[in-house]
């Protein structure tokens, strides 16, 4: 008894067709049965894949860059609504970056131009919306979509950060602490640390590292910020599963000015004589160490002198949660998230 076995590629999936017992077809049916699945099999017309859609194709004349952004150049409101930020800034970053970010045309189609694809970066960043929902508006694919926002973004962090966020020197220290001194009254302070927790959907192969206890998958950004609303210094890309101590002892901030280190010599208080370390104010998520200030807790809190101590530090400008001011008035990655809408909304890893 011999069985033979049949099978017929239906697109996607193979199909088996059946098992003939040899003992009851002959060599002619047999033949006959492989004869009917071949004429089938080609039968079948495989749904071509377009490499441009149609809707697509017309993307110079009515895509949401070409229709809108001419019109925008003329209303310095409307520009700054759509972009949150002024064409002026606009056209500087585009100057800084045009470079690096231009592609080169091929005998298919012309690469989308370093202002477009600023352009739509920008807009991802300043409305939150999904990739599809800006690929649909520029008549673009979300893959590519995707692409750019990923592109752009590492641009502006490799293109700013040397120029707007060097690393601190031992000057940025000193003009930081005499800026607490002047502005906010606290004296031998140096920054303001906190962080932000960021939703994500969950990355690949990522088990439990960004899962918090806010029952979400969280990234935890933080910064430490001076005086003037400005970030000194950023960490990005930590698990959510970390508290705040534990991502700022992991920081470059720690390892470099803290551990073993101190930011600025000893400094006495004025009237005294006794030095006193520099330190950084923070909240109640960090631990209180001598280089690094919190606010005494709420409860029983009576002491009129802690009651001063409680409203210098929380009058201190921070990065907190929700960024009680606006810090730096047209930094391009900022974590406000009133002007970058996009830190809203569940990035994509």
């Amino acid at each position: 008894m011999m069985s033979v076995l049949f099978s017929h590629n239906d697109q996607c999936f193979t199909r088996r067709v059946a098992v003939i017992e040899m003992a009851t077809c002959s060599e002619d049916d047999l033949l006959a049965i492989v004869v009917i699945l071949d004429e089938e099999e080609e039968e079948v017309e495989v749904k071509k894949q377009m490499w441009v859609h149609q809707a697509w194709q017309n993307r110079g004349r009515e895509g949401e860059f070409a229709t809108l952004y001419s019109q925008l150049t003329d209303d310095g409101a409307k520009f700054y609504e759509y972009f949150r930020m002024s064409e002026n800034t606009f056209n500087l970053l585009l100057k800084k970056m045009e470079d690096y970010l231009q592609k080169r045309d091929n005998h298919w189609r012309k690469a989308i131009t370093a202002r477009e694809g600023l352009a739509v970066c920008l807009r991802y960043l300043a409305t939150g919306n999904s990739y599809q929902t800006i690929a649909f508006s520029f008549r673009l694919g979300r893959l590519t979509v995707s692409n750019i926002v990923r592109d752009v973004c590492r641009e502006i962090w490799n293109v700013l950060q040397p120029i707007y966020m060097p690393p601190p020197t031992t000057q940025t220290w000193k003009e930081a602490a005499e800026g607490f001194s002047a502005l906010w009254g606290f004296l031998n302070c140096v920054g303001s640390k906190d962080g932000k927790h960021i939703k994500l959907k969950y990355p690949n192969n990522s088990g439990s590292e960004y899962y918090c206890y806010k029952d979400f998958f969280f990234s935890r950004p933080s910064g430490s910020g001076g005086p003037f609303y400005k970030f000194i210094v950023v960490d990005i890309g930590s698990y959510g599963r970390h508290s705040d101590s534990v991502i700022f002892e992991n920081s470059a901030l720690y390892r470099q000015y803290i551990d073993g280190n101190t930011i600025l010599p000893p400094k006495p208080l004025p009237g005294t004589n006794t030095p006193m370390p520099h330190v950084i104010v923070s909240d109640e998520g960090f631990a209180l160490q001598t280089y690094l200030m919190r606010p005494y807790p709420k409860v029983g809190m009576i002491n009129p002198k802690k009651k001063m101590f409680q409203f210098t530090a929380q009058s201190s400008p921070s990065c907190r949660g929700k960024c009680v001011r606006y810090i730096g008035h047209e930094m391009a990655c900022s974590f406000e998230t009133n002007r970058n809408r996009c830190l809203n909304c569940r990035l994509r890893s």
